[in-house]
């Protein structure tokens, strides 16, 4: 039996709703103006498509607060020759000005938007919950209040929503060999909490959700030592080192500024000769696989608009000891 074939215009019915009007100008531009369904958060809804002018506005989108984008991906898609830059995208309130990547190099994909930013060769300025640190012409954000173990910062989606979240950080450590790894998450002498909303963790941790609901997205710890020297404050990878804890998963980088004991009197002093979370680990060390690092991503179970928090971890005290900074912070969604 012949089976007849027939061809459905996307927003001719609730059933087959758009994306948008740009699809439906792609599918069939030779349509009329009028009203077609178009996909929404909730439900699909019927809105007015001036076919006529699709190709104007093609060029306008996101690209002006008249003619916000609904996500950098959706600029990506209808102008895939768009740059990386700053965009007007819509969000639950009004729009808003955003950085949209249009390389692979962070995430592997196209059009994603950046949600936090810091490089402190561009802009030598921290946050205002952070204290800059500068050390042998390196200039590093860190935690700003010594006395408790850490200090974070809100990073907003604007009601954006999205599925995945990648992204980098640079660290340095202060008394490499005084940063603890995990080894906090499994003392609870140092501090009276040490789950996923206190201090487990030397280094910096992603979270998204408020400050009372976390949900941990990654953590890049800084481990005590990368030798042979069996310590529990060492990575999960070096010798004796603390495992991870069940919130966190596989989800971390973790590294060791120091190979050993620096002599007595040189451990006080931020290493800047090494960076950590690059993948440049000491020979014979098992901490730098090849695990995509410098870029993480990870993808959630269901979408969300939840905003990040990253917060910086340290040893809690009236000094550096045991403190880590960054000096390059990028995230992105998707």
């Amino acid at each position: 039996d012949l089976v007849k074939i027939t061809s459905i215009t996307p927003g001719s019915s609730e059933d087959y709703p758009a994306d948008s009007c740009f699809d439906v100008y792609d599918c069939d531009p030779y349509t009329k103006n009028g009203n077609y369904w178009i996909k929404s958060s909730s439900h699909p809804s019927q809105v007015y498509c001036n076919i006529n002018n699709i190709p104007r506005l093609r060029l306008l989108y996101g690209n002006r607060i008249a003619t916000p984008a609904d996500s950098c991906s959706a600029i990506y898609k209808y102008n895939p020759s768009s740059p990386s830059g700053y965009y007007w995208i819509k969000t639950s309130s009004s729009p808003q000005q955003v950085y949209c990547d249009m390389d692979t190099t962070a995430c592997g994909v196209r059009g994603v938007m950046r949600i936090a930013y810091l490089d402190t060769s561009v802009s030598d300025t921290c946050p205002s919950n952070l204290t800059k640190y500068e050390v042998n012409g390196t200039t590093m954000c860190g935690r700003h209040n010594l006395t408790v173990p850490c200090d974070s910062v809100y990073y907003p989606s604007h009601g954006v929503e999205y599925s995945n979240i990648c992204g980098r950080a640079v660290g340095h450590a202060h008394s490499g060999a005084a940063t603890n790894g995990f080894w906090y998450s499994t003392n609870t002498n140092y501090w009276h909490d040490n789950s996923i909303n206190g201090f487990y963790v030397s280094g910096v941790t992603i979270t998204r959700g408020p400050s009372n609901d976390r949900t941990h997205v990654w953590t890049f710890a800084s481990g005590r030592l990368e030798s042979n020297n069996d310590h529990g404050c060492n990575c999960p990878c070096a010798p004796n080192g603390t495992a991870a804890p069940s919130f966190v998963g596989n989800n971390y980088f973790c590294e060791s500024a120091t190979k050993y004991n620096p002599p007595v009197g040189d451990g006080h002093q931020w290493y800047t000769n090494y960076t950590l979370w690059q993948g440049n680990c000491y020979e014979g060390s098992n901490c730098c696989p090849d695990d995509g690092r410098p870029w993480f991503n990870v993808a959630l179970f269901s979408p969300t608009n939840q905003d990040i928090e990253v917060r910086w971890c340290g040893y809690p005290g009236l000094n550096l000891y045991g403190n880590v900074a960054t000096e390059i912070l990028e995230l992105f969604v998707y």
